[in-house]
């Protein structure tokens, strides 16, 4: 079965890179690197961030909020002032 090729960033080649255990080594320079599992994806440092971005939303959401009712404050007390100035 042919293993994927990749470029070392060493020597510039596509090489098949060996495996020994946790270690890649490129079998033309000797350049090696080590291999990791993926992170996983309910990890919770991404919870925590979901939880941040929620209440970023929030926060602008109240803000948009307030200005509207001041808004509508202004216009409120524009429409007082036209009608009874007097």
């Amino acid at each position: 079965m042919n293993e994927h090729q990749a470029v070392c960033p060493q020597c510039k080649r596509e090489v098949n890179f060996r495996k020994q255990g946790q270690i890649a080594s490129c079998p033309l320079c000797g350049f090696q690197y080590q291999l990791s599992e993926p992170p996983y994806l309910g990890s919770s440092g991404q919870t925590e961030n979901q939880v941040l971005q929620f209440f970023k939303v929030m926060a602008v959401a109240l803000l948009v909020l307030a200005g509207v009712g001041a808004a509508l404050a202004g216009i409120l007390f524009v429409g007082c002032a036209l009608i009874f100035r007097g």
